[in-house]
């Protein structure tokens, strides 16, 4: 019996909740900073954490999705972003940072500068930001 209640209070991260939890932090940066842009666009940088321990999912990642994609200056949409830092089997990066990289006329341009270890969302570190993993840089 406590094991069904410890499933229904547990919420696995999805891609759906993944996305939320970023929206989470835009909104977060934005009310900030005075600026009411609804059209959202980011660029990716993986930080390759050489000296941290990678597993086979992060060899996934890094060889297969990130290998030619890791251009700084790329600009992406938001479900491009989503479905870039998902693994297939629903890992998710460690820790996810976020911050305005520029503010365009008709859109904000945020910075996303990611883990490359990818793990079940029980690991995912931010928790305290109630929108793990990612976390608002000012």
């Amino acid at each position: 019996m406590s094991e069904q209640k410890l499933n229904l209070n547990f919420n696995p991260m999805n891609k759906q909740l993944f996305k939320e939890n970023l929206l989470k932090t835009i909104e977060e940066i934005i009310s900030t900073q005075k600026k009411s842009q609804t059209n959202y666009k980011f660029t990716i940088t993986i930080d390759e954490e050489s000296v941290k321990n990678h597993n086979s999912a992060d060899d996934l990642m890094r060889l297969v999705v990130f290998n030619n994609y890791n251009i700084p200056n790329k600009i992406r949409e938001l479900d491009e972003v989503i479905d870039f830092l998902t693994h297939p089997k629903l890992y998710f990066p460690l820790w996810i940072n976020v911050s305005v990289k520029e503010y365009l006329k008709d859109s904000i341009i945020f910075k996303i500068e990611s883990s490359s270890r990818f793990r079940k969302s029980s690991e995912l570190q931010n928790k305290e930001t109630n929108h793990p993993p990612f976390k608002a840089i000012y």
